[in-house]
């Protein structure tokens, strides 16, 4: 795939033949990691079939991923983490059930900023079962240790986390959540959203998108860059509104910007940063399992979104 001349942030440590190999993850606590690939690996195991809404598998996506979010000390809004929703379509309505738990802030804490990741998946699609380890139990699990790391951390904002429904038939979960928020609309200031965050490819590039490069997050990847010295590893801007091929199956173009729940963020003009890899061979395959997903990149990835998080939280506006 062409990405055109975006510019590359590349994360990595400086080589030297007296510079010992790279410990597996010394930058995520044990117990983090832990969490997080047992997360992947619950949310990706064939018992939940694939999360396709409607099934088993995505009711027990759901009981969860409530769990996890009680376990970490999110609390609800209304008593309930469920947030049911029906989204009226020309043939036929779409309901689903997002998932949705905050943690309250410090100095900005009437301020909010929004953390997504899409829980749902295809399920048993074209006769073959898709577990969507990569997409996007990845992304779910992600959020859930970010949401731990956030829950130990004295914060300027408060945060929502919300595990999204319906991403796959139409971002119905996300367009549901902006049109009925738990807060004002206009006191959230911004959008974190994580969707396939496992498959590096060669290159073992994650990508960031969103705010333009120029603006406040240029400073917060030059500090990423020194803070995060992680070898294999590039976080590189890109995406944004360009369309690229894509290298799945399809011979579809992708445009970035309406590829994932960011966009519902987007139409009702709220910055998002948007973290997430390229398209690969298994997306939207059978073959997208944990034992096909890149468990050394996804600890990596989440690491670095933490950081870039905690940088978030110090600024005063997104624009």
């Amino acid at each position: 795939m062409s990405i055109g001349a975006t510019s590359v942030i590349a994360i990595e440590s400086s080589a030297s033949s007296n510079v010992s190999p790279e410990p597996p993850i010394p930058f995520l606590p044990q117990a983090s990691k832990t969490a997080l690939l047992n997360d992947f690996k619950h949310l990706s195991h064939p018992s939940m079939a694939g999360r396709k809404p409607g099934t088993t598998g995505h009711a027990l996506a759901q009981r969860y991923i409530q769990k996890r979010f009680k376990d970490i000390g999110l609390m609800p809004f209304n008593d309930s983490f469920e947030q049911p929703f029906i989204k009226k379509q020309w043939l036929a309505d779409k309901a689903g059930n997002n998932l949705v738990g905050w943690l309250r802030g410090g100095s900005n804490a009437d301020q909010y900023i929004v953390v997504t990741a899409h829980y749902d998946h295809l399920g048993m699609s074209r006769g073959k079962m898709h577990l969507g380890a990569d997409d996007n139990a990845s992304g779910v699990s992600a959020l859930l240790s970010l949401a731990a790391g956030l829950a130990q951390t004295d914060l300027h904002y408060s945060y929502i986390f919300v595990a999204t429904d319906l991403e796959e038939s139409g971002l119905y979960g996300a367009f549901a959540f902006v049109d009925s928020p738990p807060v004002a609309l206009e006191k959230i200031k911004l959008n974190i959203n994580l969707d396939m965050l496992s498959q590096g490819g060669r290159r073992n590039t994650l990508y960031i998108s969103g705010a333009k490069k120029s603006d406040y997050l240029a400073p917060i990847l030059e500090q990423t860059k020194a803070r995060v010295p992680l070898q294999n590893f590039r976080l590189k801007f890109g995406h944004g509104r360009q369309k690229f091929r894509s290298k799945s199956s399809s011979n579809d173009a992708v445009d970035w910007r309406k590829a994932s729940d960011h966009y519902a963020f987007a139409k009702r003009k709220i910055p998002y940063i948007y973290f997430g890899v390229d398209t690969h061979k298994h997306y939207h395959q059978s073959s997208d399992t944990f034992e096909n997903a890149d468990v050394e990149f996804l600890a990596k990835a989440t690491y670095t979104i933490m950081i870039v998080t905690q940088m978030l939280d110090q600024l005063d506006e997104f624009h």
